[in-house]
């Protein structure tokens, strides 16, 4: 998107929204009803519970960052500094539920980081102030993980 085209189509926001939804439909009808009709459903009732709680956390993860990158769009294109601040929220839900995400994490901030840079038009440090809004969250709350296992733990 070229710089000062105005807020980002709704209709990318819209699709983003659809897929979290389809995610966390998938994800409930594993959960809630293992024997409900269709071919999803049926491969999932055969799998031993834990196999099913596993993959409910799959898809929970992949719900949680679709959400996550809706949010980075708004905040990095549009400008939104709320969005910034529920993503960099949702970011600490993700790293808990799965550390594994922290790979995706990173390079979303990153990106968001470089983008933010390229939009600001010249103003120092606004890369910078993203990566703190975005990562913070999730890296006080990694440290604070941190500390209280080796506090309790050792």
């Amino acid at each position: 998107m070229p710089r000062g085209s105005g807020p980002t189509p709704v209709g990318w926001l819209l699709l983003l929204d659809a897929l979290a939804v389809v995610a966390l439909g998938i994800a409930a009808q594993m959960l809630w009803k293992p024997g409900a009709p269709g071919p999803l459903a049926a491969w999932v009732a055969k799998l031993p519970h834990g196999d099913r709680l596993s993959l409910l956390g799959g898809f929970c993860v992949a719900a949680l960052l679709i959400a996550t990158v809706h949010g980075l769009i708004r905040f990095v294109m549009d400008g939104d500094t709320h969005a910034g601040i529920v993503t960099g929220l949702l970011l600490i839900f993700v790293v808990l539920w799965d550390w594994r995400s922290l790979v995706p994490i990173v390079v979303m901030v990153l990106a968001g980081a470089e983008v933010t840079r390229r939009r600001s038009r010249g103003e120092r440090g606004a890369g910078l102030a993203t990566i703190y809004l975005l990562a913070f969250p999730t890296a006080a709350t990694l440290l604070c993980l941190i500390f209280l296992d080796w506090r309790f733990n050792s």
